[in-house]
């Protein structure tokens, strides 16, 4: 039997109010940025209200923006400058109903997404970085790289898989991409991909499908914007580990009552 010394007792307790630290850190952000968001959302809001005052079409107001950013500015500081105002107006118009707002995304990720000007394409961007938990940095790369512009049309088969990958795993899957290949996909819509996503307790692999006599495909065109095997294995790690001590976190505070 292993006995607890002064050090082992320490790292353990360490452990615990750093796993601690580090979730509360995390959810003070959230509450914060959630507070952003809509508060600037709000003030979209009662500019384009104010603009349309009588008018059953919407004026846009420099003047007003102008005088509302200098008596912001002087009170709240350069944060409320015209152009602020003018995202915030934009903001709202792009995003007229706040419930719909993700507490997932901050200002800054929506400033980004509101350049996109195709609904379809900003609705897949946002939808990409909630699940996907892109950084700002990540979103501006995948807009510049035209992901949804490039990746059209195309289906994508995604297997999950807990335990270690089998050859008969693989063997499935080049089934179903070849039976998409062979009879749903259209003419002008790329081959489908194949994902196998595999997670044990020690590991975790990913591999790519695509229809027979197409791995020249995936090299040339879906390997310069899809990320590696080996980069999907590491977010599967991560988002595991995270899982595991979310739960780690919630059995101690459910034992403690």
């Amino acid at each position: 039997m292993v006995k607890d010394t002064p050090q082992s007792t320490t790292g353990r307790i360490y452990r615990k109010i750093k796993d601690l630290l580090i979730q509360s850190r995390s959810r003070a952000f959230q509450v914060v940025n959630t507070q952003m968001v809509t508060c600037y959302w709000n003030i979209g809001r009662l500019i384009v209200e104010e603009e349309q005052s009588g008018t059953k079409r919407a004026v846009y107001g420099k003047g007003l923006l102008v005088e509302l950013a200098k008596k912001l500015s002087g009170e709240f500081g350069k944060g409320f400058d015209a152009s602020r105002l003018r995202n915030m107006r934009l903001f709202y118009k792009g995003y007229p109903n706040c419930d719909a707002l993700s507490h997932n995304l901050s200002w800054t990720h929506y400033r980004i997404l509101l350049r996109v000007e195709n609904h379809d394409a900003r609705a897949f961007y946002e939808a990409e970085t909630i699940n996907a938990r892109w950084s700002t940095r990540e979103l501006e790369r995948q807009i510049a790289s035209l992901l949804f512009d490039r990746l059209p049309r195309s289906f994508v088969l995604i297997d999950l898989k807990v335990g270690e990958l089998k050859h008969q795993d693989i063997g499935q899957m080049q089934m179903y991409v070849n039976y998409y290949q062979r009879d749903l996909t259209e003419s002008d819509e790329n081959p489908p991909i194949g994902i196998i996503l595999c997670s044990d307790k020690s590991d975790a692999v990913v591999r790519y499908t695509l229809p027979e006599d197409n791995n020249q495909i995936f090299a040339s065109r879906y390997k310069l914007y899809l990320p590696t095997e080996e980069e999907l294995a590491t977010e599967i790690q991560k988002e595991r580990r995270f899982i595991e001590m979310e739960k780690r976190l919630s059995d101690e505070e459910e034992n403690s009552k």
